[in-house]
């Protein structure tokens, strides 16, 4: 049961980093005007959709930074997966 757990924690783990290092990908990307139609660039929005649009729609409802010049959605998803990253290693062993 306990060799479950740490297969589950690193698969966990795993998906984090990945999810991290698209998002910050993501940021990247939006500073270079590119082809919208290019699948890789479609599947760096699409993957990364996943963490920010809950986000996003939370703070649309409770109307929070409505007039920043920065999207506080992915600022607030990048530092959510690395408050993860750093936790989730001292939790589980």
């Amino acid at each position: 049961m306990e060799y479950l757990l740490y297969i589950i924690a690193d698969v966990v783990m795993l998906f984090l980093k990945a999810e991290y290092a698209l998002l910050l990908l993501r940021v990247v990307l939006s500073w270079i005007d590119l082809d919208p139609d290019n699948e890789f660039v479609n599947f760096i929005f699409l993957s990364t959709e996943i963490v920010v649009s809950p986000i996003r729609a939370l703070y649309e409802k409770l109307e929070w930074f409505e007039n920043t010049p920065f999207d506080m959605s992915f600022i607030t998803a990048i530092l959510l997966i690395y408050i993860l990253l750093t936790t989730l290693p001292t939790v589980i062993l």
